[in-house]
């Protein structure tokens, strides 16, 4: 098993991945957060770390929250999404089944979910 990840490190990860997909410069974000360039090249080899403050600053930048970019992080490391659950296979067969249903079907269904989640 591997270790855990840091949420800076996580962070760090999700940053560097949206500065190269969306071509955006070191220095474009040290401008956005008030930092110098070079601080943002500290920041990326670990010599300095920055605050929540301007992480969610970098994280608002790409129109992002914090917990998005960690979300970005997590998934970039491990491919999978911690906020999404994934349904258990049988489950999506029936959801992926429902789109074939007609609507007195799906009525039914519906009544059978409402009286299920009442119990």
């Amino acid at each position: 098993m591997g270790t855990e990840m840091e949420p800076t490190e996580i962070f760090k990860i999700s940053f560097k991945h949206l500065l190269e997909k969306r071509n955006v410069t070191q220095v474009k974000i040290a401008e956005h957060i008030g930092v110098s360039p070079r601080s943002v090249n500290d920041y990326f080899g670990a010599r300095v770390n920055y605050s929540e403050h301007r992480r969610q600053r970098i994280a608002n930048f790409f129109g992002k929250t914090y917990l998005e970019m960690l979300n970005l992080g997590h998934q970039l490391t491990t491919g999978s999404d911690p906020i999404k659950q994934e349904l258990p296979v049988v489950l999506k067969d029936v959801v992926s089944k429902l789109g074939k249903l007609d609507q007195k079907d799906l009525k039914l269904v519906d009544e059978l979910v409402t009286r299920l989640s009442k119990k």
